[in-house]
């Protein structure tokens, strides 16, 4: 999942990337490329924000949202972190989720939730990343309808007949 996403990134791009283990992979595999140049990811994860510290300069410049430390995400949230995704735009953001259902992608965690939101409306192009785990599941709290993002990917286990309600409902996925 995380080769698969950041394959998506282009030099010179700007990225918005949430907090979580899938999205961990994505930056794992960022800092693995050595084609890219000037990209510039956006963070609320301070544990993504340290594996990519380590990427050369010229290859991504990690800036982090600032907020309130969510000690179980190791990530940082209200009210600095919405305030600062609200200012910024991206080309793509990456944002994972607990559940991904007919009734769109969903989460456990408000505080989570509203920068999820925030990233979306801040971002070109939506990318939901969840392992296949998540599939057919469903939290407490909508993050977004799945009209309102642009691709899934997820692991190739997730159940096919989840997989092609989710395609029968709109959306785009990519198995990885």
């Amino acid at each position: 999942i995380g080769n698969a996403a950041a394959a998506l990134v282009e030099s010179e791009m700007a990225i918005l990337l949430d907090a979580g283990t899938t999205t961990l992979a994505i930056a794992r595999s960022l800092r693995a490329r050595e084609d890219l140049r000037g990209v510039v990811v956006f963070t609320n994860s301070l544990t993504i924000a340290l594996e990519l510290g380590v990427a050369e300069p010229h290859q991504i410049t990690v800036v982090v949202t600032g907020g309130t430390v969510n000690y179980k995400q190791r990530s940082l949230i209200d009210p600095m972190g919405d305030m600062f995704i609200g200012s910024v735009h991206s080309d793509i953001c990456f944002i994972g989720c607990n559940g991904v259902s007919e009734r769109g992608f969903t989460n456990s965690s408000l505080p989570e939730v509203t920068m999820k939101r925030r990233y979306l409306d801040s971002a070109a192009r939506a990318i939901v990343v969840a392992d296949s785990s998540k599939i057919g599941k469903s939290q407490v709290i909508q993050v977004a309808p799945l009209a309102r993002v642009d691709m899934l990917i997820t692991g190739i286990e997730a159940p096919p007949a989840e997989l092609e309600a989710l395609r029968e409902a709109g959306l785009t996925i990519e198995l990885a």
